[in-house]
């Protein structure tokens, strides 16, 4: 008789069998242990709701900083953070599973980044004005309450879009005149609010401006010398001398005129006296200053 072969132990050997087995405690416990913080975060926690009350603080501060800072400066705070060199870890990650999807992913990255960094003031804060529309709709409703009402409305709005569509474009158009004429009243009168401010930030950076323009070189024309001494004014009895006349010698038929040229005055440098370190505390003094005012507007509007 053939001998038996002893059962294999493939059945012991599946994905995860190990870890449920407790064959490693350590390892075991961390997976069980993150588990079930998982699920009392997910029960006690409104994650959602959580992330977009962090969406709209960010995207409203970054926008407000970015529009003080042109106003003031004429130069954006926000954009000033934000890298210069784009990361790609996540469209790599995306390209090694699915490459087709990686040229969106990285789309989505550029546009979320530029939001984030208010490249364009506006966008960012439209985009806080929704996030901050849903941090209040999932204030009031539970996610099974959005998860239900959101199915409901997928399989009913369109048809009823297709139904009235005359009607509702009529509305948008209505509607959409009146929140833009609403918003351009809105903008004006935060306009009219933030002169005073804007006025008071110009009166206390203009004196360090134009401190640090007295440091600054002046313009110089193309045949200018920077560090070139003045020419030594001439005693009045060398410029009140004629000029001499030119002298005229012949020799043959030929008659050879020859003039005298000037003299080209020699310029020797002469060292500056600017002190370099007072300039340097100087300018810090007055950045300082200037950010000291842009924060005051900004926490003026």
């Amino acid at each position: 008789m053939s001998a038996v072969p002893p059962p294999s132990s493939s059945t012991h050997s599946c994905c995860g069998f190990s870890l449920l087995s407790w064959k490693n405690p350590q390892q075991t416990a961390k997976v069980f242990g993150a588990s079930i913080a998982a699920i009392l975060t997910l029960k006690y926690v409104n994650l959602i709701n959580l992330f977009f009350r962090v969406a709209f603080i960010t995207l409203f501060v970054s926008g407000a900083a970015e529009y003080a800072g042109k106003l003031v400066t004429g130069t954006g705070l926000a954009t000033r953070f934000k890298p210069k060199k784009e990361c790609t870890c996540l469209k790599d990650f995306v390209s090694e599973y699915s490459p087709k999807l990686a040229p969106q992913v990285a789309k989505l990255q550029h546009d979320i980044e530029a939001i984030v960094f208010a490249s364009d003031v506006e966008k960012t804060l439209k985009t806080a004005g929704a996030c901050y529309a849903l941090y209040k709709i999932t204030s009031w409703f539970s996610l099974y309450t959005l998860l239900v009402t959101s199915t409901i409305a997928a399989f009913t709005l369109p048809v009823a879009y297709v139904t009235y569509e005359k009607e509702i474009h009529e509305a948008k158009e209505k509607y959409y005149s009146l929140a833009k004429s609403k918003a351009g009243e809105y903008k004006d009168l935060a306009h009219e609010h933030a002169k005073p401010y804007i006025a008071q930030a110009q009166e206390h950076i203009s004196p360090y401006t134009s401190k640090v323009a007295g440091y600054l070189p002046k313009n110089r024309t193309a045949g200018s010398t920077v560090g070139a001494s003045p020419v030594p004014a001439k005693p009045a009895a060398a410029a009140a001398a004629p000029a001499p006349a030119p002298t005229a010698t012949t020799t043959g038929s030929n008659l050879h005129t020859t003039t005298a040229m000037p003299k080209v005055p020699s310029a020797e440098p002469i060292s500056s006296n600017i002190d370099i370190d007072d300039l340097r505390s100087s300018i810090q003094k007055d950045k300082a200053d200037a950010a000291a005012a842009a924060s005051t507007i900004a926490s003026g509007l």
